[in-house]
């Protein structure tokens, strides 16, 4: 008797069923993962393979130093204005006066000044004055306790006719010491034209970039109507008193109240404040040289009395 095997033939259905369990089954292990994977990262933020560098985290930008608080006052604030927000003006003021800049670069930046009238700030005005020196100034204590052109052309170098047009009447002549507007002095910093000229010819003993310049520069940009045409800058050239080349010297010995008071009266030089068109009410003179480091003691006593601060 044969008998003969034969094998079930297996249906379409099934083997698709066992297909799709499968899948099932691989898409629960993928999901389950993922959510277990979640639930770790999320407590244990910092974690990361150590064959992966971690990312550094951005620094926050440092925040702007707070602005110094008010000296103590005995009379209570006036009211301020909400609409208009004062600006203290220490916080204005740069930390340090010292740069490393050179005086091309200076210049540069000084040029930018910038023309608009209005400020968006509400300020009180001051009487300010800047320095440009090379070292320290002895008696700059002094002038912090204040702070809490004669026309000739007897130099002209006709070297100078060659370039930028400047004549013999352009030529001017005014002390060393000068003090000009702001406005002014823009034009001063800015200028190219005549400046280049001054370096290269205004050299040896018959002309001086100090006396002759500014006062030129200001006549050949036709400014003279803005020219007080004197100096606000005392200097005694009394051929008796004075070394050379040089006015005299004061030294602390010397400093009085008689001589400040000469000095800030014009009597001192005979100059007669009422003849200036600039109405000197009664002072000549702002500024004085020259005097030696041990005037600063005498000079703090006298500013009390004589100049009326300190």
């Amino acid at each position: 008797m044969n008998v003969t095997n034969r094998a079930m033939p297996v249906s379409d259905s099934h083997i698709g069923g066992e297909k799709l369990l499968n899948v099932v089954t691989m898409l629960l292990l993928v999901s389950l993962g993922f959510v277990l994977g979640m639930t770790y990262s999320s407590k244990s933020p910092n974690f990361y393979l150590p064959f992966v560098a971690p990312l550094p985290s951005p620094t926050p930008p440092p925040l702007p130093p707070p602005f110094p608080p008010p000296p103590p006052s005995s009379s209570p604030p006036p009211p301020t204005n909400p609409q208009q927000q004062s600006v203290p003006i220490r916080s204005l003021a740069p930390s340090t006066v010292t740069h490393n800049m050179t005086d091309e670069e200076l210049m540069w930046w000084a040029s930018m000044t910038p023309k608009t009238q209005s400020s968006p700030y509400r300020r009180v005005p001051k009487v300010a004055f800047m320095f440009l020196a090379r070292g320290d100034l002895p008696l700059r204590p002094l002038w912090e306790n204040f702070v809490d052109v004669i026309v000739t052309t007897g130099r002209y170098m006709p070297l100078f006719l060659d370039r930028n047009n400047l004549t013999a009447s352009q030529w001017r002549k005014g002390a060393q010491w000068f003090e000009v507007d702001r406005a002014a002095a823009l034009e001063v910093v800015s200028d190219t034209a005549y400046f280049p000229t001054f370096q290269e010819r205004c050299v040896g003993g018959g002309c001086y970039m100090d006396e002759h310049y500014v006062p030129t520069l200001l006549n050949a940009l036709r400014w003279l109507p803005r020219n007080a045409n004197r100096t606000l800058t005392f200097a005694d050239w009394d051929r008796a008193r004075r070394t050379g080349p040089h006015p005299h010297t004061h030294r602390g010995e010397e400093v009085t109240a008689e001589l400040v008071g000469e000095i800030r009266s014009g009597e001192r030089s005979g100059a007669n404040c009422s003849a200036f068109e600039d109405d000197a009410k009664g002072v000549c003179f702002v500024f004085a040289r020259k005097f030696t480091p041990d005037t600063l003691e005498p000079l703090l006593r006298l500013a009390p009395k004589v100049m009326g601060f300190g």
